[in-house]
């Protein structure tokens, strides 16, 4: 992995070209998520951004999901009044959305959209920031596409707190106790956010940004990290 020292970004270079990478994840979510048990786990996630951004219902705003799987998200914003957009690379994901919600759902890749100027309200990337394999194009085509008084919500996952998982249960296993940190405790995406680096990528963009927080935890074990 890759340390920035001056803005704490970490990388680890991709595994996996994109065709290869978007294969393994179509699987696992057919594998793992029959039921929605991923997007299920973060309902309470998902609701908790709609008191943020009221605001705007009044006047039906649009909304894009950036990745948004099969719609999950995007199902709960229309029942609460939004005009919902969604990309997902993954087809056969992307085609579920559209089947299963009937989703106005795009089955490519953002950088493969065109949007016009200003014309989304809010823009939603949940978990996927971190997988983008260029995560400032992507913030800068947002910041295009976007209202000049929209809305940008990120999750990303905190490498702070994932570093330091590793790190302990590194140190852990010289005296045989690793077993008491999972390996599932910590995961490294391509980017791995910390605050200070996310607000600097965000500030380079263009983006005033408003907060930075710790989000509500995903319940349960939804990923079945802890079995196989």
């Amino acid at each position: 992995m890759l340390w920035c020292r001056n803005c704490g970004l970490v990388h680890r270079p991709p595994e996996m070209d994109e065709k290869i990478y978007l294969q393994a994840i179509t699987e696992h979510y057919e594998k793992v998520d029959p039921s929605t048990s991923v997007a299920s786990s973060r309902k309470k996630i998902y609701e908790s951004l709609f008191p943020k951004i009221k605001d705007f219902k009044s006047k039906r705003a649009r909304l894009l999901d950036i990745g948004c799987s099969f719609g999950y998200f995007l199902s709960i914003a229309r029942e609460k009044g939004w005009d919902c957009y969604g990309v997902e690379p993954a087809k056969k994901l992307a085609e579920m959305g559209i089947h299963r919600y009937n989703l106005n759902i795009e089955p490519k890749s953002f950088e493969e959209t065109n949007y016009p100027d200003d014309y989304f309200d809010v823009v939603t990337l949940w978990n996927v920031l971190e997988e983008t394999r260029e995560p400032m194009k992507v913030l800068q085509e947002i910041k295009r596409i976007i209202t000049p008084d929209g809305v940008l919500f990120i999750r990303t996952p905190n490498v702070l707190f994932h570093l330091l998982a590793y790190q302990a249960k590194h140190i852990l296993s010289y005296i045989g106790w690793d077993r008491l940190i999972p390996k599932e405790s910590y995961v490294f995406h391509t980017y791995n956010f910390s605050n200070r680096s996310l607000r600097k990528m965000l500030e380079k963009a263009q983006f005033a940004i408003v907060s930075c927080l710790n989000s509500i935890p995903t319940l349960g074990d939804p990923y079945e990290t802890a079995v196989g």
